[in-house]
């Protein structure tokens, strides 16, 4: 049996297996759709990164002057984890702006 020519090299995505076929196929339409996201950047990204960073790094830094010493050290985590979400917010801005 010659794989060359009844294996994957000649065949491609016909001799995939059919779930894997349709896996590559979301893959492919996930990317167009993730490509096509600047719009939807501006209308859904813009203010969820508001909402998530600003409220959270408002909320860790009312924690951090207010909490005991043991407790601070959450809300410094949490200040790190609201971090993305300010960077996502200030980038959405920088897209809409150019």
């Amino acid at each position: 049996m010659n794989t060359r020519r009844n294996g994957y090299f000649a065949e491609g995505l016909s001799a995939m297996p059919d779930l894997a076929r349709r896996i590559l196929n979301w893959i492919i339409v996930g990317i167009i759709l993730l490509m096509s996201g600047a719009v939807m950047s501006v209308v859904v990204l813009l203010p969820i990164a508001f909402s998530m960073g600003f409220v959270s790094a408002g909320l860790s830094i009312y924690g951090l002057v207010i909490c005991k010493p043991f407790e601070r050290m959450w809300y410094v985590l949490e200040l790190l984890c609201s971090a993305p979400w300010i960077l996502a917010f200030f980038c959405n801005l920088i897209l809409v702006g150019s």
